[in-house]
């Protein structure tokens, strides 16, 4: 079973405005010969030798990233400081979420400021089955929501769920960032 979670990880008040200043920072990182290599056997018979800006365009569609061309070849734009976030804070809450035991592998999927999360959480395809808070309280629903619809007879409980974790995230919201995970039991 997949179910998403969301790890708070607290931040000084502070530091909310240099982190969403450091967000916007892109880099380039140019595109392995094997991504392209396997982004021209994925356009098909149709581009039998493909441009550089063919390449570029599947590999954004394909990967949903923002790409371009240059005189060294082909790159896609990514936050490097973004990245870097992620990392660190999978490192801050790993043994913390190893103590709660409630998967058997995870991928972390997204890191954002929470108050910037709050504007994007209802555009999740699966909305989360999990939250642990910056002081590592471990908050579950009751049960996992992932086909729901307004017909169903669990409906209300997930709305009640959903305002729940709202709630929650609202309470964070300009003191924590938001690592959002894919997690597998």
């Amino acid at each position: 079973m997949k179910f998403t979670t969301i790890a708070l990880i607290g931040i000084a008040p502070d530091a909310v405005t240099a982190i969403r200043a450091d967000f916007s920072k892109q880099s380039k990182a140019y595109v392995s010969d094997d991504m392209i290599t396997l982004t021209s056997a994925l356009m098909g018979e149709e581009f039998p030798n493909p441009s550089n800006q063919e390449l570029a365009f599947a590999i954004s569609e394909i990967y949903g990233t923002e790409t371009g061309v240059d005189e060294n070849g082909i790159y896609q734009i990514s936050s490097v400081f973004k990245q870097e976030l992620m990392e660190k804070g999978v490192a801050k809450i790993e043994k913390d979420l190893e103590k709660h035991n409630f998967y058997d592998a995870y991928e972390v999927f997204d890191f954002l400021l929470t108050d910037d999360f709050l504007k994007v959480i209802d555009s999740y395809d699966r909305f989360p089955d999990v939250i642990i808070t910056p002081d590592n309280q471990f908050i579950r629903a009751s049960q996992a929501f992932m086909y729901i619809d307004a017909e169903s007879p669990d409906y209300k409980e997930f709305i009640a769920w959903k305002e729940q974790v709202k709630k929650i995230l609202q309470e964070h919201a300009h003191t924590s960032c938001s690592l959002i995970l894919d997690c597998h039991a």
